[in-house]
């Protein structure tokens, strides 16, 4: 019986992963979390990564670690100000 292996992704996932760790590095340079002021370190995404969205610069927010986590652990003020919707 011959075994498969199951992808932990798809071809095109993984495509787009690739093109989507490109474009966070170069969107962070410069760029200052407006949650904590500290440089920005990663990407969060304000419409979340499904499909397209994990690409698409218009959703895209420059944060710090430490930023990135205040918003996932404040949903209702994030969604206030904006950096969720």
């Amino acid at each position: 019986m011959k075994v498969y292996k199951i992808r932990k992704l798809s071809k095109k996932r993984a495509s787009q992963n690739r093109i989507y760790l490109k474009m966070a590095k170069e969107f962070i340079i410069d760029k200052f979390c407006p949650v904590t002021g500290f440089p920005a370190t990663e990407v969060h995404h304000i419409n979340g990564r499904i499909g397209a969205l994990l690409t698409d610069e218009r959703y895209f927010l420059a944060v710090s670690t430490e930023g990135h986590r205040w918003i996932h652990e404040n949903v209702k003020e994030a969604r206030i100000k904006g950096w969720i919707k």
